[in-house]
C-alpha cells in the first residue's frame, strides 16, 4: 500500500531530509577531527554514523508528526512500532551481553545499535498512541 501524505507532511518530511543531510554533514565532520586529532572514541566508526541517522531521522520524524500517511491506520502502526521496538531493544541487550558491551579492543559492541534503533522505535510508537489518543478526545 503506498502511503499519502498531505501538504504539510511533505513539507516537513522534505525538511527533514536536507536538515538530516545537513546534520550528517557537521557530524562526519565532528567524527573526522576526533579522528584527525586521535582522539579515541570507544566505538566503531561505522556504529557511530548508525548512531547518528537513527537519532536524527527518528527525533525529527517523531517532532513534526509526518510519519505516517493520510490513509495509514496509524493505530497499527502504533502498536506495530512498540512492539518491534521492544523486540529489537531486547536482541540489542541481549548481543551486548552476548559480547560482555566491550570486545577485546575496549569498543563497544554493535549491540548497541539494536538497542538504540529498539528504544527509538519504541518511543515513536509511544508518541504515535499518544498523539492518537488525543486527537481522539478532541474530536469527541
Amino acid at each position: 500500500m503506498h502511503s499519502e501524505y498531505d501538504e504539510r507532511q511533505k513539507l516537513i518530511r522534505a525538511k527533514g531530509k536536507s536538515v538530516g543531510f545537513m546534520v550528517m554533514l557537521v557530524y562526519d565532520a565532528i567524527l573526522a577531527k576526533l579522528i584527525l586529532f586521535d582522539i579515541r572514541i570507544p566505538m566503531y566508526t561505522d556504529t557511530m554514523l548508525l548512531v547518528g541517522i537513527i537519532l536524527g531521522a527518528g527525533i525529527y520524524y517523531s517532532l513534526y508528526d509526518a510519519y505516517a500517511g493520510m490513509n495509514d491506520n496509524t493505530k497499527r502502526l502504533s502498536i506495530i512500532a512498540v512492539t518491534v521496538g521492544v523486540f529489537d531493544f531486547f536482541i540489542g541487550l541481549q548481543n551486548m551481553m552476548a559480547d560482555h558491551f566491550t570486545d577485546s579492543q575496549g569498543m563497544l559492541s554493535r549491540g548497541i545499535i539494536n538497542t538504540l534503533l529498539g528504544g527509538v522505535v519504541f518511543i515513536l510508537g509511544i508518541i504515535m498512541i499518544v498523539r492518537n489518543w488525543k486527537m481522539k478526545h478532541e474530536e469527541s
